[in-house]
C-alpha cells in the first residue's frame, strides 16, 4: 500500500510539472517572437531613416534605385513579421498597441514617399521634407515600440509570478502526498507492530497452557 502511494505521489508530481510546463511554453513563446519582431521593427525604422538621410546625400538615379529597393526590402521583412505574430493570443492591452504600431508604421512608411519621386533641386527644402515628415514619423513609431516593451516586461513578470505559484502549488500538493504516504506508513508499521506483539502473546500463553 506504501509503495502505492509513493508511487501515486511520483505519477502526480510528473502530472503537475508537465502541466505547468505546458502553461509556460505558450506565453513564452509569444514573448519571444514578439520580442523578435520588435528587435526587427526597431532596426528596420532606424535604418530606413539612415537611406533616405543618403538618399539626400547623394541623390544620383543608382543609388535612389538601390535605396528604393533597400527600403522595400525593410517594409517586407517588417509586414512578414507582424503577419506572422497576427494569430497569437495577447492581453488587450497590449492588441490595442500593436493595431497603433500598424497604424503609426504604415505612416512612416507613407512619410518616406517622397524618395520614390523626384528630389527636389533645394537640398535644404529636402532636409526639412526629411525633419517635417520622416523623423516625426520614425519618433512615433519608437514610441509605440517603447511602449509595447514596457508592456511585455510588465507581461513577464506577471507570467513569471503566476510561474511561481504554480510550481508552489505543485511543491504544496507533492508535499501533501508524501507527507499522507508517510503518514500511512507509519501507521501500517504500527497496525504491523501490534499485531505481531499481539500473536506473539498469543503464542506465549498458549506455550504457559
Amino acid at each position: 500500500v506504501v509503495f502505492a502511494v509513493w508511487a501515486f505521489a511520483g505519477y502526480e508530481l510528473i502530472r503537475s510539472v508537465r502541466d505547468v510546463e505546458r502553461q509556460v511554453a505558450g506565453p513564452h513563446e509569444s514573448f519571444t517572437r514578439d520580442s523578435d519582431v520588435l528587435s526587427v521593427i526597431s532596426r528596420n525604422v532606424l535604418m530606413g531613416s539612415a537611406y533616405v538621410r543618403d538618399v539626400l546625400i547623394d541623390p544620383g538615379a543608382a543609388p535612389r534605385a538601390q535605396y528604393r529597393d533597400e527600403l522595400r526590402l525593410l517594409r517586407s521583412e517588417i509586414d512578414a513579421k507582424l503577419d506572422e505574430g497576427a494569430g497569437l493570443v495577447r492581453q488587450a492591452s497590449e492588441q490595442g498597441h500593436w493595431q497603433s504600431l500598424r497604424t503609426r508604421l504604415n505612416q512612416y512608411w507613407d512619410s518616406l514617399d517622397f524618395v520614390f519621386e523626384p528630389l527636389p533641386l533645394d537640398t535644404f527644402l529636402a532636409a526639412s521634407i526629411l525633419r517635417r515628415d520622416v523623423l516625426p514619423a520614425r519618433n512615433e513609431v519608437l514610441q509605440v515600440l517603447d511602449e509595447l516593451k514596457a508592456l511585455q516586461r510588465l507581461s513577464q513578470a506577471e507570467h513569471d509570478a503566476q510561474v511561481a505559484l504554480l510550481y508552489a502549488d505543485v511543491r504544496s500538493r507533492f508535499l501533501s502526498v508524501v507527507t499522507g504516504a508517510l503518514v500511512l506508513g507509519i501507521a501500517v508499521a504500527g497496525f504491523a507492530f501490534w499485531h505481531v506483539s499481539r500473536l506473539e502473546r498469543a503464542l506465549h500463553r498458549q506455550r504457559l497452557a
